[in-house]
């Protein structure tokens, strides 16, 4: 029996292109589409439930680092490290959910001022204790004319 140990770098890197998928989590539209951001209902509602809203930025956090290849590849803002309370990824809360737009990009990408190369977009239920909606954009940089 001949056992083979493929360390991450040799893998393949045909299915790392393609972002892990649950064919239990929707993709999209949001349910707060409509609504503009209310800083002040966000902060109302995580004050209301703050342990809801620590186990929801948790969750989201664990789920966009998964979704974008894991820590090794990709790393949150920091805003996923701090409060829920006036936290600015945190932008839609209340009994649709909890949601998140988190800026992420490769290790370091905050620390050297540099700007997110992906936004994920995360709903979690409101008891934060479940994933509702999970989604991606990469984020383009302005064209310079040289």
């Amino acid at each position: 029996m001949d056992s083979t140990i493929t360390s991450p770098d040799e893998a393949t890197t045909e299915s790392s292109n393609q972002p892990l998928t649950d064919p239990e989590i929707s993709s999209g539209p949001s349910p707060y589409a409509e609504t503009s951001p209310d800083p002040e209902l966000v902060n109302q509602f995580v004050r209301n439930d703050p342990f809801a809203a620590r186990r929801a930025l948790n969750l989201a956090r664990g789920a966009a680092t998964r979704r974008n290849g894991g820590l090794r590849i990709y790393r949150p803002g920091l805003c996923m490290y701090q409060s829920a309370s006036n936290n600015p990824c945190l932008v839609h809360a209340g009994a649709k959910g909890l949601e998140f737009k988190i800026p992420g990009g490769s290790p370091g990408w905050e620390q050297l001022t540099d700007s997110p190369s992906v936004v994920t977009r995360i709903l979690v239920d409101a008891d934060g204790r479940s994933l509702l909606q999970i989604e991606q954009s990469l984020v383009t940089e302005p064209e310079t004319s040289e």
